[in-house]
Formats: C-alpha cells, sequence, structure tokens
C-alpha cells in the first residue's frame, strides 16, 4: 500500500551532544522544510525538555517549587526519542549522524524493524512511499 505523504510520519535523526545549542536549529530548519512537504514530522528538539514550551514549563516548576527543575540524562533524553521514532513509518537522518552515537542506535533500530531510511534530500524528493522504502533497505 503506497502512503501519501501526508500520512507519512517521519523521525529526524541526527547528532546533538557536543554541538552548539545541541545542533537544535538544523533540526527544526529540516522539520520545518519536511513539513512544507506535507509530511508529519518527529522532531526531537521539540521533545526534548530544553524546547521552548518545555523550558517554560520547567521555569514555572522552578519557580512554584523553588528549586532547579533537573536536566535529563543522556540515556533519558534517548528512552524518550527511540519510543517515538517507533511511532514513525520512516526515519530521516540529518548531516553528521554517523558521528552520534544516539543517532547511529536510532538508525539501527529503524534498519531492523524496516523502515525506510532517507537522507534530507531524499526525503523531500520521495514520490512514491513503498518504492523508496525498498529502495532505502536495498531490496
Amino acid at each position: 500500500m503506497t502512503k501519501t505523504r501526508e500520512s507519512r510520519c517521519l523521525y529526524l535523526s541526527g547528532p546533538m551532544s557536543g554541538l552548539p545549542e545541541n545542533n537544535y536549529p538544523a533540526f527544526h530548519a529540516a522539520a520545518a522544510s519536511l513539513r512544507r512537504a506535507g509530511y508529519r514530522v518527529v522532531n526531537p528538539a521539540e521533545l526534548h525538555p530544553h524546547g521552548w514550551c518545555r523550558r517554560i514549563m520547567a521555569h514555572v516548576f522552578s519557580a512554584l517549587m523553588r528549586r532547579a527543575h533537573p536536566r535529563p540524562s543522556w540515556s533519558e533524553y534517548m528512552r524518550a526519542d527511540l519510543a517515538a521514532l517507533l511511532r514513525c513509518d520512516a526515519i530521516v537522518m540529518l548531516p553528521g549522524w554517523e558521528a552520534s552515537k544516539g543517532a547511529r542506535c536510532e538508525v539501527s533500530i529503524a534498519s531492523e524493524l524496516g523502515m525506510a531510511r532517507w537522507s534530507l534530500a531524499e526525503a523531500m524528493g520521495a514520490q512514491d512511499y513503498s518504492h523508496n522504502a525498498e529502495v532505502s533497505r536495498g531490496t
């Protein structure tokens, strides 16, 4: 069955740790491009507590409780990200993903589950979901 772009959910994967602003600007730009192209997108930068909405909620919590809101660990981020990945149809890898332990984990899981794997350029050019999924898996 061929899915339309509107029915496809894409997960963004790429490097974050150790990069300026956790590479959020690249994630947000990619998500915006894919959404303009008609895809539903799961952007880990929007899931994380430093996303603008969650950052505001953390400040409110801190003010109400009069204590600092603890920052999640890498493994806590990954658990949330992997749960989100499992709800998607395909994974889109941002430049530099190969150098990221977390992105390599996400891509490995997506591959083992038979999910389509695309670069951003491939996702933007994809027309037939079922055909491109087979091409990206090398079948």
